[in-house]
């Protein structure tokens, strides 16, 4: 079951019963769901709300452009104030680089080519009957995506980086998550 948390109702509720869910992802969304008084409002009533929405051993994963300690901003989460926040509503939770929360090798090279030179290289590749689908592409699925059809060497501009530096823009550094579980109920 998906759930729209910007339809209706107050931003980040969850409209559903208590213990309902196994798992809740919010990937790339919390900086939408409200900015006040410096917190990331909205995020933290999604913490709240999904510690009640979680069945015991529910997992939460909270994934957004933010940092652990920086001040929150409205579109950079505080991810120190999530942690406390799950912490307080009795989810154990951890905050870890995305890369690792995503079992991701850093090192790996991607396309680190300019936001103002990606669409002449889409128009490029469609010429070859190429979709770029996406901006965040690893050099070895550009590869695979051009086999046969469009020889990499004669595209000018291609620039590569290790995942973990600067992509079309974006710092993977920048980019952080909550892990938080909800504890399994203990009987007696």
């Amino acid at each position: 079951m998906k759930v729209n948390l910007l339809d209706g109702g107050q931003p980040g509720a969850l409209p559903v019963a208590d213990e309902a869910f196994d798992a809740i992802v919010a990937n790339e969304i919390t900086t939408y769901l409200g900015f006040a008084d410096g917190k990331n409002t909205g995020a933290l009533l999604l913490v709240k709300e999904a510690a009640r929405a979680l069945a015991p051993g529910g997992v939460l994963f909270i994934a957004d452009f933010g940092d652990p300690k920086a001040d929150a901003t409205p579109g950079s989460i505080r991810f120190a104030d999530l942690q406390a926040a799950a912490t307080e509503a009795g989810l154990q939770a951890r905050v870890v680089p995305l890369t690792e929360a995503l079992d991701m090798d850093a090192n790996h090279q991607s396309l680190s080519t300019t936001k103002a030179s990606f669409p002449a290289m889409e128009a490029l590749f469609a010429a070859h009957g190429l979709k770029l689908e996406k901006r965040a592409w690893l050099r070895t699925e550009i590869e695979q995506l051009a086999e046969g059809k469009l020889d990499l060497k004669s595209v000018h501009g291609l620039q590569w980086a290790p995942l973990s530096e600067r992509a079309l823009g974006l710092s993977p550094k920048q980019f952080w998550a909550m892990i938080a579980q909800k504890p399994e109920r203990v009987l007696h």
